[in-house]
C-alpha cells in the first residue's frame, strides 16, 4: 500500500508571540512561545457501490455501517481499545447501481460537495457477486484524476475471487489472481460460501491493476470470505494512516546549545475528546508543570543522530525547522515551542 504524504493529511498553522520574563538587573531572559495547531483534515468518505444486478449477502449494508462505526471510535478491531490517534470525521454512502454508467460518472457526484475538501480522503468500494463492465479498466485514469494525483484516493473491490488468493487484500499479485484457473473466463463460480456464489471478477481485478498503475491505492477482497469486512476495515484504516508532519518552519533563529540542539521545550496538549493519554504516546514524557493531566505532555528532545522517538532542531536548514522522528502529532492537538535566550549582557 502506498503511504499517503504527510502534507496531504496535516496543515501546520504557526503563530508566534514574545513574552519577557523579569530577571536581575543587566540580564533579560526571553521565552519565545510558538503555538502550532496540528489540524489533521482527517475526513474519510467511504462510497460503497452495490451491484443491484447480482445476489449479495443480505447484511452488506450493516457490515459497512459497523466498519464506519469502528473507525469513528478509532477501534477498527472492535475490541474496545482505541489503537490509533487521529480524530476522524467519516461519512458513509451506500447506494445500489447497475454499473451501466461509466465508473467516473458514478464516482464524480461523491467527490465534489460541501463535505469533500482538498485534504479529505475518498474510498470507493465496489461490491458484486458478478463483474464490472469490460470497459471499466480503461477508465482508471479518469477515475483517479477526479481527485488530484490519486494520493488521497483508494478503490476497493469485494467480489468473486478465491479467498486464498487475497488473504492479504493489499499484498497480492495481479497475475496470480488473473492466471488462476478458478478465475478463467467461462468459469461459473470463482468462489462460494453459505451466503453467496460469485463469478470470477476478472474485469474488476484488471480495473484495480490500472488504478495501481495510476498511483492510487487499492485493495481486493473475496466476497466469499466470511471475514471480508475485517479485511476491508483494515484497508480503510490504511487509506489515511500517515507519518507525522516532518517539520514546521520557525520564523526566527533559535538558541542552540553546545550539543547542537535548540535550547527549547516542545510540549503538546491534546484535543479534550482524545481518549489516549498524551504521556502514553511514543516520544512523550509527563509535563512537569501538570504531571497528572492526561492531555498535556512534553515531547522528548533528541540529538539529530539519535533514533529514539522525539524532536530535534535541524540547524543546517535555513528555515530552522523543528523535526519529529517517530512521533505522530495527534489530530486536534496544540504543540508549543518554548525557548530561553539571553540578551548577551548576562554574567556567568
Amino acid at each position: 500500500m502506498r503511504t499517503l504524504s504527510s502534507s496531504a493529511l496535516a496543515l501546520l498553522l504557526l503563530s508566534c508571540a514574545t513574552e519577557t520574563v523579569p530577571v536581575p538587573e543587566g540580564c533579560e531572559i526571553r521565552v519565545l512561545r510558538s503555538s502550532v495547531t496540528i489540524s489533521f483534515e482527517a475526513r474519510l468518505r467511504i462510497v460503497v457501490l452495490l451491484d443491484e444486478r447480482t445476489p449479495l449477502p443480505g447484511d452488506v449494508r450493516d457490515r459497512f455501517d459497523a466498519i464506519a462505526s469502528r473507525l469513528r471510535a478509532r477501534d477498527p478491531d472492535g475490541d474496545g481499545v482505541p489503537n490509533f490517534e487521529e480524530l476522524l470525521e467519516i461519512e458513509l454512502v451506500v447506494r445500489e447501481t447497475s454499473f451501466e454508467e461509466p465508473l467516473d460518472q458514478l464516482v464524480a457526484p461523491h467527490v465534489f460537495g460541501s463535505f469533500y475538501g482538498e485534504h479529505a480522503l475518498l474510498a470507493v468500494v465496489l461490491v458484486t457477486s458478478g463483474d464490472v463492465p469490460a470497459g471499466y479498466p480503461e477508465l482508471a485514469p479518469d477515475v483517479v484524476a477526479l481527485h488530484g494525483d490519486g494520493s488521497l484516493f483508494t478503490l476497493g473491490v469485494i467480489a468473486g475471487v478465491p479467498p486464498d488468493l487475497v488473504g492479504d487484500p493489499d499484498f497480492f499479485a495481479f497475475a496470480d489472481v488473473l492466471d488462476d484457473p478458478r478465475m478463467a473466463e467461462g468459469v461459473e463460480h470463482a468462489c462460494a460460501s453459505d451466503d453467496v456464489a460469485a463469478a470470477p471478477a476478472r474485469h474488476a481485478t484488471r480495473l484495480l491493476r490500472e488504478v495501481d498503475r495510476e498511483g492510487a491505492m487499492r485493495f481486493l477482497a473475496s466476497i466469499c470470505d466470511p471475514s471480508w469486512d475485517s479485511l476491508a476495515g483494515a484497508m480503510l484504516v490504511g487509506v489515511w494512516t500517515a507519518p507525522a508532519p516532518s517539520g514546521s518552519c520557525v520564523p526566527r533563529e533559535l538558541p542552540v546549545l553546545s550539543d547542537g540542539n535548540a535550547a527549547c521545550t516542545v510540549s503538546e496538549e491534546l484535543h479534550p475528546d482524545d481518549p489516549i493519554p498524551c504521556h502514553d504516546r511514543p516520544g512523550r514524557l509527563r509535563d512537569p508543570s501538570a504531571p497528572d493531566d492526561p492531555l498535556r505532555c512534553v515531547i522528548r528532545r533528541l540529538l539529530p543522530s539519535e533514533e529514539e522517538p522525539g524532536w530535534y532542531y535541524d540547524g543546517a536548514d535555513p528555515c530552522g525547522p523543528i523535526r519529529f522522528s517517530g512521533v505522530r502529532l495527534a489530530g486536534g492537538s496544540t504543540v508549543r515551542l518554548e525557548c530561553v535566550t539571553d540578551n548577551g549582557e548576562c554574567g556567568e
